[in-house]
C-alpha cells in the first residue's frame, strides 16, 4: 500500500506542475512571475509529499 500511495502522490504532483506550466505558457511565453509561482508551488507540494512519506506509519513485516 505504501508504494501505491507514494506513486499516486508523485503522479498527482507531477501532473499539477505540468498543468501549471502549460497554463503559464498559453500566451506563448512564461514570464518571471509565472515561473516564480510555479517553482513556489512545486516546492510546497514536494515538501508535502516528503512529510507524507516520512510520517506515513510503517507496517511491521
Amino acid at each position: 500500500m505504501f508504494g501505491f500511495f507514494e506513486n499516486e502522490q508523485a503522479k498527482k504532483i507531477k501532473s499539477h506542475i505540468v498543468n501549471l506550466a502549460a497554463l503559464a505558457k498559453a500566451d506563448g511565453h512564461i514570464d518571471e512571475r509565472e515561473m516564480s509561482f510555479i517553482v513556489a508551488i512545486g516546492k510546497k507540494t514536494v515538501c508535502a509529499l516528503l512529510m507524507c512519506v516520512l510520517l506515513w506509519p510503517t507496517q511491521a513485516a
